[in-house]
């Protein structure tokens, strides 16, 4: 997928994405998103002198997901994510460093499919 940011006044910035899921059974999948493009330091919310300056950024996310058993027509679920967020050294001085990571947990619950 992919997407342009046109303003009327300013520089134009893409963004593109991919991303994946392996359903190993119908209780275990691994899944993964790959994110890079570019933003404006205004869209980053720098200091002013930078905001018409493009910045190339990325991420890089892995996650699973264990559903449990259906209970009351309803699948319950946990999971996890970790990402890896990267930047030039220039965006890395505002992050402390080029390259950032971030983590979260998950419960999720959905309708159980009709078979």
């Amino acid at each position: 997928m992919f997407g342009l940011n046109i303003p009327t006044k300013g520089l134009t910035t893409g963004f593109a994405l991919a991303e994946c899921d392996f359903d190993f059974n119908k209780y275990h999948t691994l899944f993964s998103r790959l994110e890079g493009g570019t933003k404006t330091g205004e869209e980053l919310v720098l200091s002013s002198s930078l905001s018409e300056t493009a910045f190339l950024i990325g991420t890089f996310s892995l996650g699973y997901t264990f559903r449990f058993p259906t209970f009351w027509q309803l699948v319950p679920a946990l999971g996890g994510v970790g990402t890896l967020y990267t930047s030039n050294s220039t965006l890395g001085a505002y992050y402390n460093g080029p390259v950032q990571a971030g983590g979260m947990v998950f419960v999720h619950l959905r309708v159980a499919n009709h078979e």
